[in-house]
């Protein structure tokens, strides 16, 4: 997924500077590339960034807080807490 999301900002991210400047900084050429803007053999060092995102964003949602449980208020009982029996 990771790896996925970080061609589609550099393709998009590519096809929005040579839009805008008439040229992208880098533009790969050769068997393995889509458009010039992705290359397909830089797969291993994205997927290893990838997985540098996925331990720092379990590292941090560790810190995050927990969310509050309500299932205790949730009762069994089909009759209204409000009624009169």
């Amino acid at each position: 997924m990771y790896l996925a999301t970080i061609w589609m900002i550099e393709y998009s991210c590519g096809e929005i500077l040579a839009r805008v400047l008439g040229d992208c900084p880098w533009h790969y050429s050769g068997y393995f590339n889509v458009g010039g803007y992705i290359n397909l053999r830089m797969v291993p060092e994205w997927f290893v960034v990838g997985l540098g995102f996925e331990v720092g964003f379990a590292h941090f949602n560790e810190d995050l807080p927990k969310p509050i449980n309500y299932d205790y208020l949730v009762t069994d009982s089909t009759e209204s807490p409000y009624s009169e029996n």
